[in-house]
C-alpha cells in the first residue's frame, strides 16, 4: 500500500474548521480516484502525548489526513486537491509547522478500521542512514508492535524522504524529514491501557529504540478517526 500522510498544526481556535476543510479535501480525492482518505483530530487530553523518551508535550500535531491506495499515489491528483483547498488550509493551519509525508504502508497486524489511532512520528539517529534505519525498524523493531497487547492492528509507515520534500516544498509545509510513523489501531483506550500493563513478550521497546531512533526529537499522540471517504 502507498500513502500520503499530512499532519497539521491548527491555528488557535481553528481545529474544528480545519477538520471540516480536510473532510472536504478527503471527499475531493476519494471521489476522483481509488484513494481512501481518513481524517484524524488529536485528543485534546492525551496522556500518551510526548516525546519518544516519554517526556510530556503540551501539543503534537492537531489533525492528520491519510490518503491510502493499493496502486501508485496519484501525485497530480493530490497536488490539485491541495491547491484547490490551499486557501482554507492556510486559514486554519500553520503550514510551516505542519508535515507532509509520502511512503509505503506496511501492515504487520491487520485489522478493520478502528475509532482510535496512536501515531508515533520517528526520526533516526544521526549516525544512521535512512535506509539503515528502515532496515532495523522493519526487521528488528517490528516484533515489539506485533507483541503488544490491547491493540487491533499494527502498521509501519516508511517515508520516502525525497517525495515528501517535493510535496512539502510545493505547498509550504515546513516538515518532511520524518523517517517513519508507527501506528497502533485501537478499539478503545481502556483495552489499550490494560494491554500495555501486561507488558510486551519481546522485551522493552525503548531499549531497542535507543539503537536507531532519536527519541527526544520524535513525537507520539492519540487521535480519533472521525471521517473516512
Amino acid at each position: 500500500m502507498n500513502k500520503v500522510l499530512l499532519h497539521f498544526v491548527a491555528r488557535t481556535s481553528r481545529k474544528s474548521a480545519l477538520c471540516d476543510a480536510l473532510c472536504s479535501l478527503a471527499d475531493n480525492v476519494a471521489s476522483k480516484s481509488d484513494h481512501s482518505a481518513t481524517v484524524m483530530p488529536a485528543h485534546s487530553e492525551d496522556s500518551m502525548r510526548g516525546t519518544g523518551d516519554m517526556q510530556a508535550l503540551p501539543l503534537a500535531f492537531d489533525v492528520s489526513l491519510e490518503l491510502l491506495t493499493k496502486s501508485n499515489i496519484d501525485s497530480d491528483l493530490v497536488l490539485a486537491a491541495l491547491k484547490e483547498n490551499a486557501e482554507s488550509l492556510s486559514a486554519h493551519a500553520h503550514l510551516d509547522l505542519s508535515a507532509a509525508m509520502i511512503g509505503d504502508n506496511k501492515v504487520f497486524v491487520e485489522s478493520a478500521a478502528t475509532p482510535i489511532r496512536f501515531q508515533y512520528c520517528m526520526r533516526r539517529r544521526a549516525d544512521l542512514s535512512h535506509l539503515d534505519y528502515l532496515k532495523h525498524y522493519e526487521h528488528e523493531h517490528a516484533k515489539f508492535g506485533i507483541g503488544l497487547h490491547g491493540i487491533e492492528g499494527y502498521v509501519q509507515f516508511h517515508a520516502d524522504l525525497d517525495s515528501g520534500r517535493s510535496l512539502a516544498e510545493k505547498h509550504g509545509f515546513g516538515i518532511h524529514a520524518i523517517d517513519s510513523v508507527s501506528e497502533l489501531h485501537i478499539a478503545d483506550m481502556e483495552t489499550f491501557f490494560s494491554g500495555m500493563a501486561k507488558g510486551i513478550d519481546a522485551g522493552n521497546p525503548g531499549e531497542d529504540e535507543d539503537l536507531f531512533v532519536d527519541r527526544r526529537r520524535s513525537v507520539m499522540w492519540v487521535s480519533d478517526e472521525i471521517y473516512r471517504a
